[in-house]
């Protein structure tokens, strides 16, 4: 009897059976997240504190570097660049190279700045003009106002003779007639410059102002300020490219206009028949503005 009676309560057919084994497995998914979730409970709480300590310790730091600007900029407080270890001399800012600069503690860019000042005719009368120059701000003045000595003489006859002291003063070259060995001597242009100079005037059809040379790969602000004022251009010289006769191929060949510009422009001529003035390209937006001051250089309709 109890043998029939435990047959009848604990025999299962086979679906019963695997809905046992899946409630069985359930009940122990249920256990595990009951023990386990405390841990990660206290883990996330961890994590949370952790995250909170590293927040308040870098709104501290920031704090920290507030006040060690604020004080910097005391004065009488030592400026930023005198832990670099530059030398202060007396300089004439109408003369003193790059290299003297950068001994000087100027920013690169606020030397950049003053040589393009200078190769574009700009020139200092008075300590304060430097104040003008990009990124030369009132601390640097500071610093260096006391070595600043500015010589009373005609900028326009004279640039920085010791650069050139090797050089012949009256050596002038016209840079759309020059050839390589022309351009090797001037001083910081070698061979492999005097080659790039020739090959991209070659592709320009030629050069309108002396400043085009900063667009010659490994000619720098420096190189050209230093050699300025042996160099003068001809416009006469430039070879020019007729609209009206050319094609895409060789219109895009030219540095300043792309493909796509190159085939803008041909089309326009195609549509139009005739391109009868340079300024229809600028009216009708085919050459933005500030190309075409440029390219009416190098191009013609006649």
């Amino acid at each position: 009897m109890p043998k029939q009676l435990f047959k009848d309560y604990f025999t299962f057919s086979h679906s019963e059976r695997r809905g046992i084994i899946v409630l069985i497995i359930l009940i122990l998914v249920i256990i595990s997240i009951r023990i386990s979730y405390p841990y990660f409970q206290k883990k996330t709480n961890n994590g949370l504190i952790q995250f909170k300590k590293d927040i308040d310790e870098w709104e501290q730091s920031q704090v920290n570097v507030k006040k060690q600007i604020r004080s910097s900029k005391k004065i009488g407080a030592p400026s930023t660049h005198s832990n670099f270890n530059h030398k202060l001399f007396r300089f004439d800012p109408n003369t003193v190279t790059p290299e003297g600069m950068k001994k000087l503690g100027f920013k690169s860019w606020s030397s950049n700045a003053l040589i393009n000042f200078r190769i574009n005719g700009g020139k200092f009368y008075k300590k304060e003009d430097l104040l003008k120059i990009y990124g030369f701000d009132s601390s640097d003045f500071r610093r260096l106002k006391p070595y600043i000595q500015i010589k009373q003489k005609d900028y326009n006859t004279s640039v920085s003779n010791s650069e050139n002291k090797n050089f012949e003063s009256s050596y002038i070259i016209e840079i759309n007639k020059a050839t390589e060995s022309d351009f090797k001597k001037l001083p910081g242009i070698g061979f492999i410059l005097s080659k790039r100079i020739i090959k991209y005037r070659n592709l320009l059809g030629g050069f309108y102002s002396i400043n085009q040379l900063k667009e010659v790969y490994g000619i720098h602000d420096s190189t050209l300020f230093s050699i300025k004022n042996r160099l003068k251009t001809d416009t006469i010289e430039i070879r020019k490219i007729n609209l009206n006769k050319t094609t895409v191929t060789s219109l895009s060949q030219h540095p300043y206009i792309s493909s796509y510009m190159a085939k803008s422009i041909i089309n326009y001529k195609k549509y139009r028949g005739k391109i009868e003035s340079l300024t229809e390209l600028k009216t009708n937006n085919i050459i933005p503005d500030s190309l075409y001051y440029k390219t009416i250089f190098y191009f013609t309709v006649k």
